[in-house]
């Protein structure tokens, strides 16, 4: 065991590692009874909760049921640790993306969603207008805010965050969804349904803009210790993105 590193703020779960290892050697290290207790809290909370759901995080469709769930069983946590549960909270409402009405539809193409549910997704997509003309921007605070006071003491159903902007996928995607007036047991028979779904589900799931800017610039600053050649390099990225803004990484 080395004494830990820098480690990624990005996701918890480079943290969680170091503690998981401090807990298979808690009787080695000269560790205080307060040190001892915090470290075997969090690996409780790791163990519990929020492993499962970091490793399932690259699953895109299944992200509405998961964030939901997610929020739901942190409640029921604060039986067990009220003051993690707390903290886990007031960070998952700063992240409700999955919950936003433009991802929710994801759930249609979710196997595991219950065919009850998707139903209600259904519904409440036909009784939404659909716009011609989408606004562009992206989720956040304190746009977050509405999607969280939905979030009562009774756990809702996917379709409630369901709005007019939820047909933005559909548009994106060029299809009608004329399938979700049929029982969702027969979606699957439709072509247009299952390209909807092939597509859905090879959206990779990634961190925040914000933090892949952040580490495409580190690695941009890797490049060079020339500033002229590291602002060079900067300048053609980002003409190349323009150029090929719909190129996508496949994996060979």
């Amino acid at each position: 065991m080395y004494r830990p590193g820098a480690y990624t703020h990005a996701r918890y779960m480079g943290k969680s590692i170091y503690l998981l290892k401090e807990f298979l050697l808690i009787h080695v290290f000269p560790l205080t009874p307060v040190e001892k207790n915090r470290i075997t809290r969090l690996v409780d909370f790791i163990v519990c909760l929020y492993g499962r759901y970091f490793l399932s995080g690259p699953l895109s469709t299944a992200a509405p049921r998961h964030d939901i769930t997610l929020w739901y069983d942190l409640q029921s946590y604060r039986q067990h640790d009220q003051e993690i549960a707390e903290a886990a909270l007031i960070s998952m409402r700063r992240h409700l993306w999955y919950l936003c009405p433009e991802l929710v539809p994801l759930a249609l193409f979710d196997d595991y969603t219950p065919i009850e549910e998707k139903q209600t997704i259904a519904v409440s997509l036909i009784h939404a207008p659909r716009p011609n003309v989408f606004a562009t921007g992206k989720p956040g605070q304190p746009h977050f805010d509405p999607i969280a006071q939905l979030l009562t003491n009774n756990k809702p159903s996917l379709g409630e965050f369901v709005t007019e902007r939820s047909w933005l996928l559909f548009s994106y995607l060029g299809s009608q969804a004329t399938w979700l007036s049929d029982d969702p047991a027969i979606w699957p028979d439709s072509p247009d349904y299952e390209a909807c779904k092939l597509f859905c589900e090879d959206i990779h799931v990634v961190n925040d803009p914000a933090e892949r800017a952040v580490r495409n610039v580190q690695e941009t600053a890797k490049m060079t210790r020339d500033p002229a050649h590291r602002d060079a390099v900067i300048l053609v990225q980002n003409d190349h993105r323009g150029r090929v803004s719909n190129l996508r990484r496949r994996s060979t």
